[in-house]
């Protein structure tokens, strides 16, 4: 085992000591994205989405009263101010619902607006990126934006399936069976790419013969009346009714319940809102998890923190005689730049 950095608790492995063992499905969260572009942290978002109209001052007013940038945490406060006045006929003529709407819609938009530019994008990383994930058995991301259909148009999506091969193409939920070893990808919460046809309300993906061409498609899309499939409620409640009410992402997530034996967690909190993912963690077969941690120039007690409450979240893992073990997120193939050693 390699010696640790003093600020680095022993638990904290390296990305090659685990992979053998845990290298069969993996979840991506946002930090994935975030350490790719700043653009898709919450700070970034919630100044964006002020400065280009998204939110008036009285919707960054509510960040503020909360003390956050998290759009998750302020849409849950709104969420649940509807459902106080309701209980106690409180007259609020829906406004604190119609205040969820604008904040949620300037989520989508502001995530578009800001996404980088493909030709940003570190393409020698991504093909490594795209030949390593070939290897898993699955990939689940709660990311909206374009990153990972990026990473796999560096080897022309070789070896991986998203269940979009119907006319459209379009996702047809009694025709989901992969043929062959690829590595099936699910978008949990949809994705920017991702529309219900206004129509025949069935999902389809956008394609374009060009990368960057896909956000110019994007931004036209939104135009229209198609509605982008994009799950961006506030609690983890409000997240799980909008996955069961859309066949696709009801797919995705079932999907991710019955997973057996290794998966590898990369940039994701697993924090409150996330609740229904360490639901169906914990209601699967998985027995060996390994998630990322960001040392940074954090100290050794706040990445014991950090440890300490993802084994508290994921103790159904733990409890059944699981294994939960932890790697340094900057020494997997994952991480944005990495080169082998």
């Amino acid at each position: 085992m390699t010696q640790q950095a003093p600020n680095v608790p022993a638990e904290i492995l390296k990305f090659s000591e685990i992979a053998q063992d845990y290298k069969r499905h993996a979840l991506f969260g946002n930090g994935f994205s975030i350490a790719i572009s700043r653009n898709f942290g919450y700070h970034t978002l919630k100044e964006e989405a002020l400065a280009r109209g998204q939110l008036t001052v009285q919707e960054a007013a509510l960040f503020d009263a909360f003390g956050t940038v998290n759009f998750e945490l302020v849409l849950n406060r709104l969420y649940d101010a509807s459902m106080v006045n309701g209980a106690l006929q409180i007259q609020d003529n829906n406004l604190p619902l119609a205040r969820y709407d604008v904040i949620r819609n300037a989520l989508i938009k502001t995530v578009k607006d800001i996404h980088p530019s493909f030709s940003d994008f570190d393409l020698k990383w991504a093909a490594r990126a795209a030949q390593h994930l070939q290897s898993y058995e699955s990939v689940f991301t709660t990311n909206y934006d374009l990153t990972l259909y990026w990473i796999m148009g560096q080897v022309e999506f070789a070896g991986f399936t998203d269940f979009f091969w119907s006319d459209g193409p379009t996702f047809d939920q009694f025709n989901t069976e992969v043929w062959g070893p690829r590595a099936k990808v699910y978008y949990l919460h949809g994705a920017l790419f991702l529309f219900r046809d206004k129509e025949s309300s069935r999902i389809f993906k956008l394609k374009s013969s060009y990368y960057q061409g896909l956000l110019d498609s994007i931004a036209a899309t939104m135009l229209g009346a198609n509605i982008p499939l994009f799950i961006s409620e506030g609690t983890h409640q409000q997240k799980l009714a909008a996955i069961y009410r859309e066949p696709y992402l009801s797919h995705c997530y079932g999907a991710l319940r019955k997973c057996r034996g290794g998966m590898v967690i990369f940039g994701s909190s697993l924090g409150e809102a996330d609740e229904h993912l360490v639901d169906a963690i914990g209601a699967s077969g998985l027995n060996k998890v390994a998630c990322s941690i960001y040392v940074g120039n954090r100290t050794k007690d706040e990445l014991n923190d950090e440890i300490s409450y993802i084994k508290y979240r994921l103790r159904r893992v733990l409890n059944r005689g699981g294994d939960l073990l932890f790697f340094d997120s900057t020494t997997a193939p994952l991480s944005y730049g990495y080169e082998d050693p």
